[in-house]
């Protein structure tokens, strides 16, 4: 059974004081050392926090922000030697409410990736900290102004002070504090966790490794927040810069690459400065300067290569997904040049399943397409390409292909243009359909309905089809036969209707050997044959109803037990003749005959 897991309203509690103790302990430390710093250097007193408490606000939620009231609060009492008053709490209103702002537009209204792995994440925050910046420092200014601790002469400069020295903070500081997302996020996921998995994870080295991470990264912006206003403490603790290895170790294994270049370039930026400066004049403010600087850049380089790189990366993923799609799928997946040569560019590997050719050998033999075309269909097909080189409009086609062995194979042949972002044509991409099942089916329901069961010739529809065909054509002169069956009836009543159907097929044999091979042989009856004789004239049509005479004379010879009769009626027509009339011409001729035979 399952151990329970830690009871949840026990951890709402827990967690934000925790996280409140936490922020709070770092935010006046790190603001007492600063302004001891500050003060040894002649800068002028503000709040160089401001950084910590935006990225505090972006890490954990704006429910935090009477944290950072209460923090301002505090420092501007036990710090600042501010008397509690109304200046001291609207200048806690104003930072609270300045950077609250300023967290919810980068998290729910820009939508900034605390990681800062894309160039746009990266500018946004820059732009973000300068307004931000710069709105809160002239609030504060004009706190400054009604408490008397500047003039109005004085201001201006307060202002443009107040304004670099915050957006130093945040440019500098805000990054390397939000490196901390990836190990609070696995540090309090144990909040879903059973009893059980909580004791191992306290007494594993997990547990360990992630409250070092978070320590080592409070004590490293803590160490950024007085490097930014003191040059003396960088160049006396040179070792502090060992620790942004540390940092870029812990951004490497959760896999923030932006952080690890932007903290580096200005890890070295800084290192390179103090060497060479730190033996002359300094002058502070451009150190500031110099420092910022370097943080911007580094966040945006920073940025472009893990855009570039998850470019890249997420690119030749979704070049294996494609490619591992196109060689599961059935179908038949190419690309070919939009010139009018054609060429295959590339054609998935079910290619050589359909047609016994591997794909190398289409990419290689450019002429092979055309090669395999099926001789009746290639006009039509390259009748379609030159369409589709003129039109760039997208084709569908079905046509036959030869395979390697011989066999015929039906493909449906679908294609688009693939065009750049200029509109310019790229390459024609499309997919081959097998269809050969599809087209045999097609052909057994096609005879089956042009073609008679009882007797194997065609059918009526067939039949009338092809006189609408011949009409138009030009095999004229054209002779039509009409034949009925005499005694069918007869034979169904006396001797049953497997008797008559046996008749029946017999007829259909006795005419196919008369006939002409193209000649189309219908019955259009029960008991009612019709031919068409194309490219034939009566002289010809006679002879041919001669030998289907003779043929049937011998055969009642052989078959006197079940003798076949049957009444003729041809008529020939020639160009300009009306079909339908001449088969009412034969039909007549057939029933006077049928008529005189009955009197005899």
């Amino acid at each position: 059974m399952q151990a329970p897991g830690v009871p949840k309203p026990l951890f709402r509690w827990i967690k934000p004081i925790v996280v409140s103790a936490a922020f709070l302990a770092f935010f006046l430390l790190a603001d007492h050392f600063s302004t001891l710093v500050q003060v040894s250097a002649g800068i002028p007193d503000w709040c160089p926090t401001s950084g910590v408490s935006l990225a505090f606000l972006i890490l954990f939620g704006l429910e935090y922000a009477p944290v950072v009231f209460g923090a301002v609060l505090v420092t501007g009492l036990w710090v600042h030697q501010i008397s509690f008053g109304l200046s001291l709490l609207i200048l806690a209103i104003f930072v609270t409410s300045g950077y609250s702002l300023a967290a919810y537009i980068i998290s729910n209204v820009l939508h900034i990736d605390p990681h800062l792995n894309r160039s746009r994440d990266a500018t946004l925050l820059i732009l973000s900290a300068l307004a931000t910046s710069v709105i809160v420092a002239a609030l504060n200014a004009l706190v400054f102004l009604m408490d008397g601790r500047i003039t109005t002469a004085s201001y201006q400069l307060a202002l443009i002070q107040l304004w670099v020295t915050d957006a130093i903070a945040i440019l500098v500081v805000a990054p390397v504090f939000l490196v901390m997302r990836a190990p609070l996020r696995s540090l309090f996921a144990f909040s879903q966790a059973s009893l059980d998995a909580i004791f191992r994870l306290l007494t594993s080295q997990r547990l360990l490794l992630l409250v070092s991470e978070i320590l080592l990264q409070v004590a490293l912006v803590a160490m950024v927040v007085m490097a930014i206003f003191s040059w003396t403490f960088t160049e006396n603790f040179k070792p502090f810069y060992l620790c942004f290895l540390v940092l870029i170790a812990i951004c490497l294994r959760h896999g923030i690459i932006g952080a690890v270049i932007a903290n580096a370039i200005t890890t070295t930026g800084v290192l390179l400065a103090g060497y060479f400066l730190a033996y002359q004049p300094v002058n502070i403010t451009e150190l500031q300067f110099f420092l910022v600087t370097l943080s911007m850049t580094g966040l945006v380089l920073g940025a472009v290569v893990t855009e570039n790189k998850d470019g890249e990366k997420a690119l030749r993923a979704a070049e294996a997904r494609y490619r591992q799609m196109v060689e599961q799928t059935l179908i038949v997946i190419y690309i070919k040049a939009a010139d009018r040569s054609g060429s295959i560019l590339y054609i998935s590997p079910q290619i050589e399943a359909l047609t016994g050719y591997p794909p190398d050998e289409w990419v290689e033999d450019k002429n092979l397409w055309e090669k395999l075309l099926h001789p009746d269909d290639r006009d039509s097909v390259q009748s379609e390409i030159r369409r589709m080189n003129e039109t760039r409009q997208p084709s569908a086609s079905e046509y036959r292909m030869i395979a390697r062995k011989g066999q015929v194979v039906w493909v449906r042949d679908e294609a688009v243009l693939v065009k750049d972002e200029k509109g310019k044509p790229r390459f024609w991409q499309g997919v081959l359909h097998d269809i050969t099942q599809r087209k045999r089916r097609e052909e057994e329901l096609w005879a089956q309905s042009t073609q008679d069961s009882m007797t194997g010739l065609h059918s009526r529809a067939f039949f009338d089809a092809e006189l609408a065909r011949l009409q138009n054509s030009r095999l004229f002169p054209i002779s039509v036969v009409m034949m009925d069956m005499d005694g069918l009836k007869m034979v169904n009543d006396s001797r049953g209707h497997a008797a008559g159907d046996e008749l029946l097929r017999q007829t259909g044999l006795l005419l196919r050997g008369s006939f002409r091979s193209e000649d189309i042989i219908a019955r259009i009856g029960g008991d009612e044959f019709a031919i068409l004789l194309p490219d034939t004239d009566a002289v010809e049509a006679d002879a041919i109803i001669t030998r289907l005479k003779a043929n049937l004379a011998a055969y009642n010879r052989n078959h006197p037990d079940l003798p076949i009769s049957i009444s003729i009626g041809a008529a020939s027509g020639q160009k300009g003749t009306s079909l339908s009339e001449l088969l009412k011409q034969a039909d007549e001729i057939m029933y006077q005959q049928k008529t005189w035979r009955r009197k005899v």
